[in-house]
Formats: C-alpha cells, sequence, structure tokens
C-alpha cells in the first residue's frame, strides 16, 4: 500500500485506515471534499494525492452501490425522506427540488469514486447561508445521514458498504461547517 499525504487537513484520520481512502485531494479552498474509492493513493511531490492503480483494482463505492441508475433511486429515496421530516425540509423550501437531486446525484457519484466531475460550490460555499442565517448544525447532519442510511438500506446495500459511504460522508461535516477564514467550527 502506498502511503499518503494530504495538502489540506479537513479529511478525518480514519481515511487512513484502509477502508475508505481520497483518490484525489483538492485544496480547501477550492472544493472541500475527498473523492473517494477502495483502494490506493499515492502522493504527488506537491502534497496532492493522485490516482495510483494496484494491480487488482477493487471497485469503488459507486460501481458497489450499482453505478449511475443506482445512485439516482437512492437520491430519490432520500429526499423523499429529507422532505418529508419536520427537523430538516425547513432548510429545503424554495429550493428547485430536481436540480437539487441532479446535483446530489452528481455530487455522489463523485464522492463515491464514479466516472463525473463534481462541479459545484465547496461544501462551506453551499452551506453557508443555511449554518449561519438558519441554523444548520451538526444534529441536522446527523439527520440526514440517517435518512441516506435509510436510503440505502431500502435498496439492499450491505451493511459494510454502508459503513464505507458513511465514512465518505463523514468528510463533508468539517468542511460544511468550518469557517475556511475563521477557522471556527460553526456546526
Amino acid at each position: 500500500m502506498v502511503t499518503f499525504s494530504v495538502a489540506s487537513s479537513f479529511l478525518p484520520t480514519h481515511l487512513a485506515s484502509g477502508i475508505v481512502q481520497p483518490r484525489r485531494s483538492i485544496c480547501a479552498h477550492r472544493v472541500s471534499v475527498g473523492r473517494c474509492c477502495i483502494g490506493a493513493v499515492q502522493t504527488s511531490e506537491v502534497g496532492v494525492a493522485t490516482d495510483h492503480k494496484p494491480q487488482h483494482q477493487t471497485p469503488t463505492m459507486f460501481q458497489k452501490l450499482g453505478g449511475t441508475a443506482a445512485i439516482q433511486g437512492v437520491v430519490d429515496e432520500f429526499y423523499t425522506r429529507v422532505f418529508a421530516d419536520d427537523d430538516v425540509k425547513g432548510f429545503f423550501e424554495g429550493i428547485n427540488k430536481q436540480k437539487l437531486k441532479a446535483h446530489q446525484v452528481e455530487f455522489m457519484t463523485y464522492a463515491f469514486g464514479g466516472p463525473e466531475e463534481y462541479h459545484g460550490k465547496d461544501m462551506w460555499k453551499a452551506h453557508e447561508k443555511l449554518v449561519r442565517d438558519q441554523g444548520l448544525n451538526d444534529n441536522h447532519f446527523n439527520i440526514i445521514v440517517k435518512h441516506l442510511v435509510g436510503a440505502l438500506q431500502k435498496f439492499n446495500v450491505p451493511e459494510e458498504d454502508i459503513q464505507a459511504a458513511g465514512k465518505v460522508v463523514e468528510t463533508t461535516r468539517d468542511p460544511m461547517f468550518r469557517d475556511p477564514n475563521t477557522k471556527e467550527y460553526l456546526g
């Protein structure tokens, strides 16, 4: 296994456990989410993880979940649950739900190692107003994760893959709630 280091410090140490590791690190000022796969990574001289293809490539989480069609089904189920939950549905009022779902499919495809690149805002920019103005916090994040787990369970995703997906999702918590300018955690 090739060791790695990342230029930014947003990735939790559990990613180094060998279960889920970043395929690519993207500087925190650009996109604060690790693109993940199951396998090994190699670090370039500037500290950014680069793709490393092991001899027997292990399937990415995207492949294990079943590809784009499966991700779309999970996202639909996930948002059905989220939009029905009184504790979090208010954060989505006035939002184009179809556009949100399409964006989430793109993000999850990217985060779980699929072929699509993520072109959205970084986690802080995408959620700053919700955090500052509407009080989005760790409790809401936990509720969202619970709904993702429920959606994955509905599609009979094996528990070990749900756990691996949860670890990927967990890497977004800190960048979602940490102001990159002040370094203050607001979750």
